[in-house]
């Protein structure tokens, strides 16, 4: 396991795909649908209530503005800011920093233990059937194609010489 997924092999391997894997989410809908969830509305609530409890909430009280009405503003421009964070994360955060190459190696090592614990005769027995199979037939044919090659150049031998062999 170590001879094919060594430290440096893996992380040149991750360095590259990982691009691509990230270039293939759509994270911009995924930020933009997780600020219009239920989450960030508790989130939203909670912050506005924080928020009348403090100095600055109070002002706002004393200026006739309560805090909880400030929602129908505040959300919408929460949420129009999730265009904006995907492509700046994708941009400023290294994918690799997130991603421990020791610990993939070791899960890989864990996954094929237990795919090999799962195997027993007779799927190896398949296995190999279907591995030989593909390779046998041709073997076959390529046998018959030399054997009726010999067969003709030993009869024409036979016939041009007259020995019988």
């Amino acid at each position: 396991m170590r001879t094919f997924f060594d430290k440096q092999f893996l992380s040149k391997y991750m360095s590259a795909k990982i691009g691509q894997f990230f270039g293939s989410l759509d994270i911009e809908s995924k930020i933009t649908g997780f600020l219009e969830s239920e989450q960030v509305e508790e989130i939203i609530d909670n912050k506005l209530s924080e928020l009348s409890a403090r100095p600055e909430g109070m002002w706002l009280s004393m200026m006739g503005i309560d805090p909880a009405n400030l929602k129908p503003m505040i959300k919408p421009f929460i949420v129009g800011m999730g265009a904006d964070i995907g492509p700046t994360l994708m941009t400023n955060i290294d994918p690799m920093s997130f991603i421990n190459v020791e610990k993939i190696r070791q899960e890989v090592d864990n996954l094929m233990v237990t795919k090999l614990q799962e195997l027993n005769a007779g799927r190896v027995k398949k296995l190999m059937e279907d591995v030989i199979r593909k390779h046998l037939g041709w073997l076959i044919v390529w046998g018959n194609v030399f054997g009726g090659i010999l067969g003709l150049i030993t009869k024409g031998v036979e016939v041009a010489t007259g020995a019988n062999f």
